[in-house]
């Protein structure tokens, strides 16, 4: 998702882009784990977003968005978050009310699922630190292909857990992109219950609250639903 110019009404596609970002799907694994001072950045990242025996799922996703810029509404939007091991992710909109609601269908690539993380960045730095009397790590990164704008991420694990819990996109015009997980047990896994986002883009500003309904582990997904993903 860039965060440059785009032609009339592009603002609408810009939030529903920006609101497939707070569909963020995250997988870990249960098992007990060495310390974390034995790993480098990118195996931090790559342990606290695996997931083995999760090959897929499907889950409903609402969203309460407030759009701040270009134009002051609000919306409910509906859809359904999708992922296929190793690394695809969509997120497909079906309903959204409100003015600009019909700006908010479609299908978008989801490039910022925790899963797929390992596979687009890569970690050059691992910092200690604190977030409401939690110690944490933060991970920050730098894009291993074509940067799309970004100048850097920063992702922030529990400890010693390493459960993804927030994520934050910095981009090279100075725009960000700040995502907050609350995330739970599913089966034998630890999945997002909830999402926050707050997006601040040159032409785009808007919050968004996401809940997750019931997941279907290991769904049959179609290959169709990434290819039709813009």
């Amino acid at each position: 998702m860039s965060p440059g110019r785009r032609p009339a009404w592009g603002w609408a596609r810009a939030s529903a882009a920006a609101i497939a970002t707070a569909a963020v799907v995250t997988a870990t694994g249960t098992a007990a784990t060495p310390s974390a001072a034995t790993e480098n950045g990118d195996q931090l990242l790559a342990r606290a977003t695996s997931a083995p025996g999760l090959r897929s799922f499907a889950v409903p996703v609402r969203f309460a968005v407030h759009l701040h810029k270009p134009l002051g509404l609000r919306s409910q939007v509906e859809g359904t978050a999708y992922f296929k091991a190793p690394a695809q992710s969509a997120l497909v909109l079906t309903k959204a009310s409100g003015i600009a609601g019909a700006f908010f269908k479609g299908t978008y690539k989801l490039d910022m699922v925790p899963a797929a993380w390992p596979f687009a960045y890569h970690v050059v730095g691992v910092s200690p630190g604190v977030v409401d009397g939690v110690d944490v790590l933060v991970l920050r990164a730098k894009p291993r292909g074509s940067a799309g704008g970004i100048a850097q991420v920063f992702f922030t694990l529990t400890t010693p857990a390493l459960e993804p819990v927030a994520a934050q996109w910095q981009y090279q015009n100075a725009s960000t992109i700040q995502l907050s997980l609350v995330n739970g047990r599913v089966g034998t896994y630890t999945l997002p219950l909830r999402a926050t986002i707050t997006v601040d883009m040159a032409h785009v500003r808007l919050d968004a609250d996401a809940t997750y309904g019931t997941y279907i582990l290991n769904a049959r997904v179609s290959e169709s639903v990434f290819a039709a993903a813009k």
